[in-house]
């Protein structure tokens, strides 16, 4: 279960998608006779999302390039592919926010040992 009404349940071993959106959601483990296992789940951060922060450098640092007169004189070449890896970084920062793909959930695996009630 997790905020907004998102579910889904299973027969063990089960395989749940909780979609990297979604946050505040737990696994409740259940049997009969048995006491009930809740497990939080945390969403963080996925680390390739903070990949995209390197091309997004190069937004700052071409403008440096582009109004800057270096050692050997002017570099726009390089300020040109520097803005141009500046804007995908800024994309892919966007896009993975828009998408949810910035996100990730842990614990990946549950493992739970019921214990009887009493």
């Amino acid at each position: 279960m997790c905020a907004g009404n998102i579910s889904a349940s299973g027969t063990t071993p089960a395989r749940l998608t909780i979609p990297r959106k979604a946050d505040g959601c737990h696994v409740d483990v259940e049997k009969n006779g048995m006491k009930t296992e809740k497990i939080q789940i945390e969403r963080g951060f996925d680390s390739a999302y903070w990949l995209n922060f390197i091309p997004a450098s190069g937004l700052p640092l071409g403008t440096i390039a582009a109004f800057s007169n270096g050692i050997y004189g002017p570099t726009p070449g390089y300020a040109g592919v520097l803005f141009a890896a500046g804007i995908l970084g800024g994309v892919g920062l966007i896009v993975d926010r828009v998408t949810g793909a910035m996100y990730d959930h842990d614990p990946h695996v549950i493992k739970v040992t019921l214990q009887p009630q009493q």
